[in-house]
C-alpha cells in the first residue's frame, strides 16, 4: 500500500529517487508492532521488488522520536542544491502545523500530498499558495512548493493486513512475496 503509490509517484514525477524510511517512534502514535530490525529487513525485501525505490534507514538509526524535520535536515546536508520532495498522506498534510518545527519543512523540500480516489483531500490552507503545476513546478526550484497527487486505487490497508495475519488469513498478494515470507518465518503480526 505504500511502496506501489511511491513506485507510481516516482515515474509521474520523474524523481531521480526515492527513498523509504521507516520511522523509529512517531510522535502521533502508538509503537509499532514489529521490531526496528524487523520494519527495516521488510523495507529491504519490499524495495527489492520496485526499481527506484531506495531503502534508507536513518531514522532507525537516529532512534527516539522521529521527526521528519530532522530527516529532511539530514538529506539536505548530503544534497544541498537538490529539490528535494516530502510525500505524504492527505491525512498528515491537514495535520503538518502539529509537526515539530513544521514551518521549516518547507525551507528544505517541497511537499507533495498523496490521495486516493474518491478520498481526494483539499489543499491545507498554508498550502494554498505554494501549490504547483506537476513535475515541472517542482523542478523549479529546490523547496517550498505543494503538490497534490492522487494515486491509483490500491486494494490494500496496514490495519488490514495486521488483522487478516492475527486471523491467521493469507496476506498474498497484499504485501511483496518476499515481506510475505518474512512476516510467516518470524510470526510477526501473529502470523
Amino acid at each position: 500500500g505504500h511502496l506501489r503509490p511511491a513506485a507510481e509517484l516516482r515515474a509521474a514525477l520523474a524523481l531521480d529517487a526515492l527513498r523509504v524510511m521507516p520511522g523509529a517512534r512517531s510522535p502521533f502514535r502508538d509503537a509499532p508492532l514489529a521490531s526496528d530490525a524487523h520494519r527495516w529487513r521488510m523495507t529491504e525485501l519490499g524495495c527489492a521488488e520496485f526499481p527506484g525505490l531506495t531503502p534508507d534507514d536513518r531514522e532507525l538509526r537516529r532512534g527516539g522520536l522521529s521527526y521528519a524535520i530532522e530527516t529532511l535536515e539530514s538529506l539536505r546536508a548530503e544534497y544541498p542544491a537538490a529539490a528535494l520532495v516530502l510525500i505524504v498522506g492527505a491525512d498528515a498534510a491537514s495535520g503538518l502545523e502539529r509537526w515539530h518545527r513544521w514551518p521549516h519543512h518547507l525551507e528544505l523540500a517541497h511537499i507533495v500530498q498523496l490521495s486516493r480516489p474518491g478520498c481526494e483531500a483539499p489543499v491545507p490552507g498554508w498550502a494554498r499558495a505554494r501549490v504547483c503545476a506537476g513535475a515541472a513546478g517542482l523542478r523549479a526550484e529546490r523547496a517550498g512548493r505543494f503538490l497534490p497527487f492522487t494515486v491509483s486505487p490500491q486494494r490494500v490497508s496496514s490495519t488490514d493486513i495486521r488483522v487478516r495475519l492475527a486471523k491467521k488469513e493469507s496476506v498474498a498478494g497484499l504485501v511483496p512475496e518476499a515481506v510475505r515470507v518474512y512476516i510467516e518465518n518470524n510470526h510477526l503480526y501473529g502470523a
